[in-house]
């Protein structure tokens, strides 16, 4: 039976505490070091190294060296990242506690700390699944509860977020760009637009932030509509409809003053213009429904 005892990995630790990330073993077979590069690798695709280049290399101790097998690699959690998802593990998912309890369960290097066991890499793809997807519905959750943006832990499941995905899909770069434009970082949200482009998600920035603020509206009207039906009374719906079709007005005005000149700001007062639409409209529906009594709720019939 062939071994493959693993003596270090290949990763800088420097710069990566708010990650979680795989990195290629360091084995020693027959007497010989190599190492294991290909995404699920066999005694074929090992690469033969000298013990000089060690020296770049992360150690493992003696006493917490083991065997891999063939296409099992390093997973590493950075303590910034531990320390946030043990923050944010008290939630209604528990998905989050139970990663956070299986990292608890890892080694951790002798620098720098970092969490670390081994495995393949699809067994990481299919740890971390359930995780990101509930993570990122807490975000956008977050981010338009101005509480929780200020105030809360927007930041702590940014910050997880971020680690937890692996993959620039148009889905988590648009989640990403969304916390940006939320805190009003247009430097940064921008150049996740052209990430996406470089990605091949998107055209082009504009088909990005087309879909970036589609997201944007959506959630927020979802937002506004859950508060106001739980808790405001119809004066305020009716002052915010008055609020929003007001700023449309303006905002018409600036996009035609802008329009010859500037086209980004052109374009962002566009979408601006059609947020205020949809959420003004919602918000009339809503109010209209809370207004029916209850027999016009029923199946549409009365008797005189």
């Amino acid at each position: 039976m062939d071994d493959y005892r693993l003596v270090g990995f290949i990763s800088d630790l420097n710069g990566n505490q708010t990650q979680l990330f795989t990195a290629d073993p360091v084995l020693k077979h027959d007497g010989d070091l190599y190492v294991a590069e290909a995404r699920n690798w066999t005694r074929d695709d090992l690469r033969k190294v000298q013990a000089s280049a060690l020296r770049f290399v992360e150690p493992v101790p003696e006493d917490e060296q083991i065997n891999l097998q063939p296409g099992e690699v390093v997973w590493l959690a950075g303590r910034t990242f531990v320390a946030e998802l043990s923050r944010i593990s008290r939630t209604p998912y528990a998905s989050l506690a139970q990663l956070r309890r299986e990292i608890g369960r890892w080694n951790r290097t002798r620098r720098m700390g970092f969490a670390w066991t081994t495995g393949t890499r699809s067994q990481f793809t299919r740890l971390i699944a359930e995780p990101t997807t509930d993570i990122t519905a807490m975000l956008q959750n977050a981010l338009f509860d101005r509480q929780e943006l200020s105030h809360g832990d927007a930041e702590s499941y940014f910050t997880v977020f971020r680690a937890l995905v692996q993959k620039d899909t148009l889905d988590h770069l648009v989640t990403r760009a969304l916390y940006y434009r939320e805190r009003h970082d247009d430097r940064r949200m921008l150049s996740v637009a052209r990430r996406a482009v470089r990605a091949g998600v998107a055209t082009d920035q504009n088909e990005f932030l087309a879909a970036l603020e589609a997201r944007a509206g959506r959630l927020g009207a979802q937002r506004l509509a859950d508060v106001n039906r739980e808790s405001r009374p119809q004066s305020a719906v009716r002052n915010d409809i008055l609020a929003l079709l007001s700023s449309v007005v303006v905002a018409e005005r600036e996009a035609a003053a802008v329009e010859s000149g500037n086209h980004w700001r052109a374009f962002e007062t566009r979408v601006t213009i059609d947020r205020s639409r949809e959420v003004a409209a919602k918000l009339l529906a809503t109010m209209k429904h809370d207004q029916l009594p209850p027999a016009a709720e029923s199946a549409g019939t009365h008797t005189r």
